[in-house]
């Protein structure tokens, strides 16, 4: 049988190592009510019965990565802010597992879309980025008024995961025929990145097994195109699990 891999989309939860052009929408994660809210969001996941749990952790920090994991297990080590405690550490926990998959890759970037955008092609790139902006406006709206669960479902809704991949597919108008930046980042960075992510992943899927992938929102769309066509695994979506009987 297939392996299963259910692909979660979340917003970084702690922003303050964080070098993307839009960070996204704040929150304090360790207040009690947030709290609360995360362990309700861990308890859907459960539901899934992932029997390993996959991170936005470059593949070569896998044995810090196990270390830390293990360090909260003993006590050693309280929960920090970043998504990959929050929830991946819990959620491993509950499940019992004895270690999270690092599967992400960084590698150096030359081509530099955001530099070239703001300028050379200052109102060009201003639209583009004023897409992702009224998009994480809605979304904070949401993040005020509704639990971190409810607001990482609408977070991972499909319109909105491939508005995100269109956004960046529209980087390609940024730069010219001599020098296609946007087109250079994009292949030689950007989708690179996420077959190597795509990889990794088929790499630590066995048969029978349920992954569970945590990952920034962006990577999500992209993800899932790749195991649809690559049709090696069976693809969830956290939309498919919201529909699953409690």
């Amino acid at each position: 049988m297939k392996p299963i891999i259910l692909l979660v989309g979340v917003d970084h939860f702690d922003k303050s190592n964080l070098d993307d052009v839009l960070k996204g929408n704040e929150f304090d994660v360790l207040e009690v009510g947030r709290q609360h809210e995360i362990k309700q969001f861990v308890n859907q996941l459960a539901s899934f019965s992932p029997t390993k749990i996959c991170v936005e952790i470059v593949k070569d920090k896998q044995e810090q990565l196990t270390r830390n994991y293990q360090d909260y297990l003993s006590g050693e080590q309280e929960l920090r802010k970043g998504e990959i405690d929050q929830i991946g550490f819990r959620l491993a926990k509950q499940m019992n597992l004895s270690t999270i998959e690092a599967v992400d890759w960084q590698g150096e970037i030359h081509a530099d879309p955001f530099h070239y955008g703001t300028t050379y092609q200052v109102d060009q790139f201003q639209e583009i980025l004023d897409g992702f902006k009224r998009s994480e406006d809605e979304l904070g709206a949401y993040l005020s008024n509704l639990p971190i669960g409810d607001y990482l479902h609408k977070l991972n809704e499909l319109q909105r995961l491939k508005a995100m991949h269109r956004g960046h597919l529209r980087l390609t108008s940024i730069g010219s025929d001599e020098d296609p930046v946007g087109i250079e980042w994009l292949t030689h960075y950007w989708m690179y990145r996420n077959l190597r992510i795509y990889q990794h992943l088929l790499d630590v899927a066995r048969e029978d097994e349920r992954l569970l992938v945590l990952y920034g929102a962006s990577h999500i769309y992209p993800l899932k195109q790749l195991f649809v066509d690559g049709n090696l695994v069976n693809v969830q979506m956290l939309e498919d699990l919201k529909r699953q009987p409690n």
